[in-house]
């Protein structure tokens, strides 16, 4: 193996023995479609380990721009391209990132948002500051009408700027959701409209820089760096991204309390857990990203009180015996003992309630104390 990488090691990025740093780190790359499909293979390809995310499969329309092969997801697919160029340097779930416990994401050494979704900004921002990661996030402009591209580095939980740092609390209401393009039969996803080299030339200026980043090599061209890639008019910007000490994520680093899987049953036991780290205050419990319905409706007008997350199986309607949605918009971002208990929810185990199985984090929340914070390990 050491011949596969044996010039590599002699470029620029990896000098001053470096390239120790970057042999089998482990990058989360969140979104496996157009870049990030290019970025795995090539992480890959380089020496690196790669922790894969996407709930997609792979559509025909895909084939012309995405390293991927027909007939099951992108994880799937590229898992298998993966570990065909090295074995054992590859793993990944097929899910919405959203849906991953954080304790999951704690085994990747950075994480790579490549998902073009920036309604994703506020939650991997979170995550990259409590955990103390990295993240890069990668984007192409996918409106057709140019060649751009760009990669930002995120790092505010380590003394960085942030990719919110420049956001105000005015920005957290709008839609980011990419709007859709004239005549489009759908207005929740428009399709990206870039091409492979768009794609591969993003993919591998973030492979640089993550690189750089790991390796200590150049950092200062990564840290506090947004680089534009403008094909249109050939040109390449690198832009600085200030701190804001008044950052809306906080920068917030989380010390986290692990709780072994095999313990916890029902969000009974986590209530238990944490009351015994309280000394007898009231307290809440927050799961992180998963705010709890407490009743779901049905398109027939029927409503019926349960509690669960938007991802908990959805109950049938007893009017019609149709699926039924949760109610997003009653849901309870943090419940107290009682709460739990009138919602029914203190018996349910995690699975029940939608919640991860793995890696789930829980906020303990009490008046006028610091937030103590439980993962499943």
């Amino acid at each position: 193996m050491a011949d596969m990488f044996s010039r590599l090691q002699q470029t620029s990025t990896f000098r001053n023995d470096r390239f120790a740093r970057w042999d089998g780190f482990p990058i989360g790359i969140i979104g496996c479609g157009l870049v990030g499909s290019h970025l795995a293979v090539e992480a890959v390809r380089s020496g690196a380990n790669v922790w894969l995310c996407d709930f997609e499969q792979v559509a025909e329309h895909n084939l012309g721009t995405q390293v991927h092969h027909p007939g099951c997801s992108k994880v799937a697919s590229l898992l298998e391209l993966c570990r065909a160029i090295r074995l054992g340097c590859a793993d990944g779930v097929e899910s919405d990132i959203r849906h991953v416990g954080v304790g999951v994401l704690r085994k990747c050494g950075a994480l790579v948002d490549c998902t073009d979704d920036r309604g994703l900004a506020i939650s991997l921002t979170e995550i990259s500051n409590g955990l103390g990661l990295p993240l890069f996030r990668l984007a192409v402009d996918g409106s057709g009408r140019t060649e751009m591209g760009r990669v930002l580095h995120s790092d505010g939980g380590r003394g960085g700027a942030c990719q919110v740092c420049s956001w105000t609390a005015e920005d957290l209401p709008r839609d980011f959701v990419r709007q859709p393009c004239p005549g489009a039969q759908t207005v929740e996803r428009p399709p990206t409209l870039a091409g492979g080299a768009l794609a591969s030339t993003i993919a591998s200026l973030g492979l640089l820089q993550i690189q750089r980043c790991v390796t200590g090599n150049d950092v200062e061209l990564v840290r506090n760096r947004e680089v534009i890639v403008d094909w249109t008019h050939m040109e390449i910007i690198s832009a600085e991204v200030m701190r804001s000490e008044k950052c809306i994520s906080g920068h917030t680093g989380w010390n986290l309390r692990e709780m072994r899987g095999a313990e916890i049953e029902t969000l009974s036991d986590i209530f238990e857990i944490a009351g015994s780290l309280v000394d007898g205050k009231e307290f809440h419990i927050a799961p992180y990203g998963h705010p709890i319905s407490i009743s779901a409706g049905c398109e027939c007008g029927e409503v019926v009180l349960g509690a669960g997350s938007q991802w908990a199986t959805r109950p049938e309607c007893p009017q019609c015996q149709s699926e039924m949605n949760w109610n997003v918009d009653t849901g309870l971002n943090a419940l107290n003992e009682s709460q739990a208990k009138e919602l029914g929810a203190w018996d349910l185990t995690l699975s029940q309630l939608g919640l991860p199985e793995e890696g789930a984090l829980f906020t303990v929340i009490v008046d006028d104390a610091p937030r103590e914070r439980l993962v499943l390990a």
